[in-house]
């Protein structure tokens, strides 16, 4: 061993490690059973889909959330809000205001006698 491999520890080439799986099987395993949290979510997405129907649209993430609470359903507020934006879901927005008139850029306005 070198001084090097001493003071910093033993190399790759010392043949002290270990290689990860290849990604081949990690993906072939989620292929074949999904995570806890993927089922989790699934569910989740039933859930928040069902209380946004029943409230026609008019809910958005933090309405759902609470309403979710209040059914016993625990889950945290951003995971409410990533399943909508995956949904492609989102609350009512208010409108911007309008306004009744609209002046007519070509009439002359009266002069200011101030």
């Amino acid at each position: 061993m070198t001084r090097s491999a001493t003071i910093s520890g033993p190399s790759r080439s010392a043949g002290n490690w270990r290689s990860p799986r290849p990604p081949y099987y990690a993906t072939n395993k989620r292929k074949e059973e999904p995570s806890q949290r993927a089922l989790r979510d699934e569910e989740l997405k039933k859930e928040i889909t069902r209380v946004h129907e029943e409230n026609y649209g008019a809910y958005g993430a933090r309405k759902i959330w609470h309403h979710l609470q209040r059914e016993g359903i625990e889950a945290a507020r951003c995971t409410v809000e990533h399943l909508m934006r995956v949904l492609g879901r989102a609350g009512a927005v208010r409108s911007e205001k309008r306004h009744a008139t609209v002046p007519d850029p070509a009439t002359k306005r009266p002069k200011d006698l101030v």
